[in-house]
């Protein structure tokens, strides 16, 4: 199994997923017709991603099982998820009016921890393992990225390949 998106005419991009040799879209009635991309499946089968409401504002969500959940990150406007490792803790983004992007750590409700790389305009986990370390990449310019890697208990390194323009850890 794989998931991802896909694109029809017009532009619009949708979530998928792959199983036994067949594309299939993933959950239209729930993640609407405006925009959604989804991640995964992890080890555990958790497939996840974000889509885009009519509005414009989007949500985060995680799919185990048939099982698919809305997941907002309390007191902003949009959410992504893009890793979730097998205890449930959750890597995400989430941007507000700004547009800057913002790292979060959530390990249940209540339990969110922001991950902004010191110095960074802008910080994107794109992954979580079991252990609870982040990575992903982050920005003082748009032009350039620099990966990042959050440990478990909140260190955070920077890592660039030398000489390349930009660095994103997956």
């Amino acid at each position: 199994d794989l998931s991802g998106q896909y694109s029809i005419a017009g532009g619009t991009s949708h979530a998928m997923v792959y199983r036994h040799g067949r594309f299939e879209p993933l959950a239209a009635e729930v993640l609407g017709t405006y925009f959604s991309a989804a991640g995964g499946p992890n080890d555990f089968g958790a497939t996840f991603g974000g889509y885009a409401d009519a509005t414009g504002r989007q949500h985060g969500f995680l799919i185990r099982g048939r099982r698919l959940k809305t997941i907002d990150f309390a007191h902003h406007l949009n959410s992504n998820i893009d890793g979730v490792n097998m205890f449930g803790a959750i890597a995400g983004v989430y941007w507000d009016a700004d547009g800057a992007y913002h790292g979060i750590l959530s390990q249940g409700y209540g339990h969110d921890t922001l991950i902004d790389v010191p110095g960074a305009r802008e910080t994107y986990p794109l992954g979580i393992n079991n252990k609870g370390e982040v990575v992903g990449y982050s920005d003082t310019n748009p032009a350039q990225t620099h990966g990042f890697e959050r440990s478990a208990n909140g260190q955070i390194a920077t890592m660039d390949v030398p000489a390349a323009l930009s660095t994103i850890a997956f």
